[in-house]
């Protein structure tokens, strides 16, 4: 690691630098209709008709045809970086209790 100049900044060695992505992707630089171009209507109109009626059916399915087991105990510890993530991931095992081939017969 070394110093460096960026755009007349100094950033001195060691230094952590945080890269706000949205704006790579949206900046007005190389997109000529600047953040217009990305709004959410146009990414995500097509999809949210499916998830209305999606969610609805797997949701209380997830919830009520399946016991959720935790693998191990778990505690609430953080790990370090941009997110909350717990420090251990939470490991469930999904035992159904229905018996699907019975349902469908």
């Amino acid at each position: 690691m070394r110093d460096h100049e960026l755009y007349g900044v100094h950033i001195p060695k060691n230094t952590f630098v945080f890269v706000k992505i949205w704006s790579i992707g949206t900046g007005r630089v190389r997109w000529t209709s600047g953040p217009s171009a990305f709004c959410s209507q146009r990414r995500g109109r097509p999809s949210l008709q499916l998830a209305m009626q999606e969610v609805p059916t797997v949701l209380p399915t997830l919830i009520q045809g399946i016991d959720w087991r935790v693998n191990r105990p778990f505690n609430m510890n953080e790990r370090p970086g941009l997110t909350v993530s717990m420090a251990k991931d939470l490991v469930c095992i999904l035992v159904s209790w229905l018996d699907v081939f019975q349902l469908l017969n």
